[in-house]
């Protein structure tokens, strides 16, 4: 009971990471997914389904599991055979950003981290994943948001403004359009600040600046008849290229 009380603690803490400024009827603990809530007293209940992305069950273990960082900084062995392959036990040297050594021979515990596409390879992964989840959810709901949790911080020192370039690769895309939920929120450390981007909302305006960049960049805009809506042309396009409905069905 104690493990699922604390589960079901950390589930919330994440749900407030991003709904925490938000003013709600109800939200109750669910599963399948997380949260159930309402607006109002009288409106339909949305789903939220919340998770943490790592890079591997080691990084989930050194965080999770408490003292097991200290355990190894004093000398203790792994908890798992796999924790070795992956972490190294040893001593480093503190230099601060003028190259002057502050400390030496600092126990600490070091890995190699993979390049940034690992986490949007791995983000892209757990979308699917919770995809296919989403699929024997509770039927009632209005819509499903996600909520992933990124704990790699591989994205840390991306400057915000090549956020979209960097991070969205094709896979990522793919799984973002053909993905059942309203909205997916990443929760992320991004130039060194903690954020929380809506992936879904991020990839709709980029798409809507580089659709809009073809129509001028070819003169289409000249010759498109005026009774035809922006908005709607569009629509069509982003029709063409996803697979889930954009704002997902309306249960009434």
């Amino acid at each position: 009971m104690l493990e699922t009380n604390s589960k079901k603690q950390q589930e919330r803490r994440i749900f407030d990471l991003v709904y925490a400024d938000r003013s709600f009827d109800k939200v109750k603990d669910s599963e399948n997914p997380d949260f159930i809530v309402r607006y109002f007293p009288n409106s339909s209940y949305f789903g939220v389904e919340v998770t943490e992305y790592y890079l591997s069950e080691t990084n989930a273990r050194i965080d999770n599991i408490a003292g097991y960082t200290e355990e190894l900084l004093s000398g203790n062995n792994f908890r798992h055979k796999d924790d070795g392959k992956i972490l190294n036990v040893t001593e480093i040297d503190l230099i601060d950003e003028d190259g002057v050594v502050q400390a030496e021979n600092v126990p600490a515990i070091h890995q190699e981290m993979p390049p940034t596409s690992k986490c949007a390879y791995g983000v892209a992964e757990r979308i699917i994943s919770k995809s296919e989840l989403l699929k024997t959810s509770q039927k009632y709901l209005s819509h499903t948001n996600l909520i992933i949790e990124d704990k790699t911080g591989l994205l840390r020192l991306i400057n915000k403004n090549n956020m979209y370039d960097i991070f969205f690769i094709p896979e990522l895309i793919k799984a973002i359009s053909a993905a059942p939920f309203r909205e997916i929120f990443l929760i992320t450390i991004l130039q060194n600040e903690h954020v929380y981007i809506p992936l879904k909302m991020f990839h709709l305006i980029a798409e809507a600046y580089l659709f809009n960049g073809v129509i001028i960049q070819n003169g289409y805009d000249k010759i498109i008849p005026p009774e035809i809506d922006y908005v709607e042309l569009f629509a069509a396009y982003l029709d063409s290229n996803v697979i889930s409905e954009v704002l997902g069905p309306v249960i009434k």
